[in-house]
């Protein structure tokens, strides 16, 4: 009897560390929100950046607006105003150059669909709650990733779904830091959802960094608004 106990024990936890739910009904209404929604661009970008001391205060503050536009040639971006600590910056910051120069072409992928990642394991919690006045489950996940700047990363985190729409609300992401001096990279993405029309309008990113000289403390958010779609 004992034995035949273990061996219980262990086809159950077995079968919880394989449980997948992305074939979940929820889940899968939140994928075919986002795959309906892929095309969506955010005309406007607002950046924040904020160095922070290891006490929380601000040592500098970054602002940066850009507008995003379809041309024949596909989706170009301009500057609307860059400032940083009250000075004024033009195009030919490093900070400005590497926002204007990211690709904005929206990306027929997500979390949700078309997933890029490897060993995607999606698992419905039991967690509710109310975000931005819709009723939430979380369903947690992990998946590995590689990435051209920090090679292969693995991440986990908890997508927050409307219950009654299906629609994915707050998706709460961390990266497993690449080297030991990294104390964290995590990500919040808040989505706008009206009912049909579903796209990411917020993001908020931490970067902490410590050794025994150095410390560095970063948060960011990107504000998007003015939204429009691509047309391929």
């Amino acid at each position: 009897m004992k034995n035949f106990l273990i061996v219980c024990i262990i086809l159950a936890l077995s079968i919880t560390l394989l449980a997948d739910d992305q074939n979940d009904a929820l889940w899968l209404k939140a994928a075919e929100i986002a795959e309906n929604n892929w095309n969506w661009v955010a005309g406007s970008q607002e950046s924040i950046n904020l160095q922070k001391n290891k006490k929380g205060k601000i040592k500098s503050e970054e602002n940066i607006k850009i507008a995003i536009f379809q041309t024949e040639d596909g989706i170009t971006a301009n500057l609307i105003s860059a400032m940083r600590d009250g000075e004024v910056l033009d195009e030919n910051d490093d900070s400005v150059q590497s926002i204007l120069k990211k690709d904005k072409m929206p990306d027929n992928s997500s979390l949700f669909h078309n997933f890029e990642g490897r060993n995607l394991n999606v698992t419905r919690t039991e967690e509710i709650e109310e975000i931005d006045g819709y009723s939430c489950l979380a369903f947690a996940y992990s998946y590995i990733k590689d990435d051209e700047e920090r090679g292969e990363t693995n991440a986990t985190g908890k997508v927050w779904i409307d219950q009654e729409t299906g629609a994915p609300i707050l998706n709460e992401m961390q990266i497993e830091p690449p080297k030991k001096m990294i104390k964290e990279i995590s990500f919040n993405n808040h989505y706008f959802f009206d009912g049909t029309n579903w796209y990411m309008d917020n993001v908020q990113m931490k970067f902490r960094l410590s050794t025994l000289i150095f410390k560095l403390n970063v948060e960011s958010i990107i504000n998007y608004t003015d939204f429009w779609k691509y047309s391929p």
